[in-house]
């Protein structure tokens, strides 16, 4: 009845098999009971001369094609073909006649996802900053086979950041999806959240899928390969594909002393982080540590805001940190001395309790002597003047 009537081929009409979706579950009924159906045929593409094609004889009749074994050769990632119903036959006056010949296009759909974190695989990141994730992936080609196909991405973000779910956006093609209706959000108990679309069979076969969402970074030292698993489901038939990014952030520390060497506690530091409000701050510990954490790569510019009781507190120190993949380098830059230009050695900034403990060396060495020359001299013009007085 059905090669008959027609039903089994492909009809563009508005209430044709294929659009109603009747054919396509009557086929994944079929494919559910295939142990009573018993298998005709075994055919193996892999044995084929050319490895792709087969050619198989049967008698007129209708047949289901099942891809049994989609895993081998090149299709690890792959779903298995949809189930495809085919009579190698026609009815003409109410007698099956066989076909000479006839094609059949067994078609794997590889699934395929990328993840990235501002652009990139791997970032560095400073607490407090804002990141942001793209991960993408393809309609498959064959989403207008079924009336209910199911998209689903499982992500797992990195250790050490809350993601901002407000700010989850999806779009396939140039069409962007609304929360509720054409997509869910679900987020695990296991830190994990699903993200699942509904109407992709309604989009354009191959259109680019993009999910968005921004996360914030809480931690110091965050960091870790964490993938994000696409699980394409068809029909009752499914595939993973993964791709991951990782998030680093470092720190430095320095120690605080007098000019003799000794520890001091109390002193207070401050350094501006890009893309983070406000200014971070450390305080010198009892044994002079000043330690900063959870820092991207770049440059940062140390400023000392508060010095401790009993020492000159107009002299600061200023200085750079330089970080790179990590790598800590000092530089100091405040003209007194007070933080050497660099070091080999552990980083110590100074605090004096008056200008004569300031090093001679150098700048401040430099400022120093033209201080005193500056008070000599006047001294001198002083003591002219009134020499002067005397004369007369």
């Amino acid at each position: 009845w059905a090669l008959a009537e027609g039903v089994l081929s492909v009809d563009n009409s508005a209430d044709g098999a294929w659009n109603n979706s009747a054919s396509r579950k009557f086929v994944e009924s079929l494919k559910t009971t295939t142990d009573k159906l018993g298998t005709a045929e075994e055919v193996d593409l892999g044995a084929a001369a050319n490895g792709t094609s087969a050619t198989v004889t049967l008698p007129a009749g209708l047949y289901l094609f099942v891809d049994a074994d989609y895993s081998v050769g090149t299709n690890g990632a792959a779903t298995p073909s949809i189930a495809i119903l085919v009579g190698s036959g026609n009815v003409k006056d109410g007698v099956l006649n066989p076909l000479t010949e006839a094609t059949v296009a067994i078609k794997n759909q590889t699934t395929a996802v990328t993840k990235k974190v501002n652009g990139a695989d791997v970032i560095t990141a400073s607490v407090g900053q804002k990141v942001t994730y793209t991960i993408t992936s393809k309609v498959p080609q064959n989403t207008q086979y079924y009336s209910d196909y199911g998209y689903t991405y499982t992500d797992t973000p990195s250790a050490g950041q809350t993601v901002d779910f407000d700010s989850l956006k999806v779009t396939v093609g140039d069409k962007s999806l609304n929360k509720g209706t054409d997509y869910t959000v679900a987020q695990n108990k296991n830190g994990t959240f699903t993200v699942t679309i509904s109407s992709i069979q309604k989009q354009t076969a191959g259109a680019l899928i993009t999910v968005t969402y921004a996360a914030k970074v809480t931690e110091a030292g965050a960091s870790g390969s964490k993938a994000v698993t696409n699980a394409v489901v068809l029909s009752d038939n499914g595939a993973e594909a993964t791709d991951s990014t990782i998030i680093t952030n470092s720190g430095f520390s320095f120690t605080k002393t007098d000019a003799q060497g000794n520890p001091l506690a109390d002193a207070t530091f401050t350094i501006r982080v890009p893309g983070v409000d406000g200014s971070f701050t450390a305080t010198s510990d009892k044994t002079g540590t000043v330690t900063f954490k959870g820092l991207a790569d770049g440059t940062y510019e140390v400023n000392e805001t508060t010095v401790p009781n009993g020492f000159q507190q107009s002299l600061k120190a200023k200085f750079n940190v330089i970080i790179e993949n990590g790598e800590v380098k000092f530089r100091g830059t405040d003209v007194w001395g007070l933080a050497p230009k660099e070091s080999s050695d552990k980083y110590q900034v100074k605090n004096v309790k008056n200008v004569t403990q300031l090093p001679l060396t150098g700048a401040a060495g430099t400022t120093l002597f033209t201080v005193v020359a500056l008070l000599v001299a006047g001294a001198g013009v002083t003591v002219a003047l009134k020499s002067r007085q005397r004369v007369r």
